[in-house]
């Protein structure tokens, strides 16, 4: 009987806590994620042998 208890309390904190050093949701409007935007989108403009520059129309998800 115990060993059901135990694994019923093992599987409900295996589904409620997250994982350590999992990825985890940040804002898009973040003051640090538009400034690594920029920096990356300044860089692929620079980069590149285009006439036209790149910018970033949409982000959808950011992760860290």
């Amino acid at each position: 009987m115990w060993k059901v208890v135990l694994l019923f309390f093992a599987a409900l904190i295996a589904a409620v806590l997250p994982i350590p050093g999992g990825l985890f949701d940040i804002k898009a409007n973040d003051t640090d994620v538009q400034e690594v935007l920029s920096f990356f989108t300044i860089q692929h403009n620079n980069g590149t042998n285009d006439t036209y520059l790149h910018q970033v129309r949409e982000v959808v998800r950011v992760q860290a």
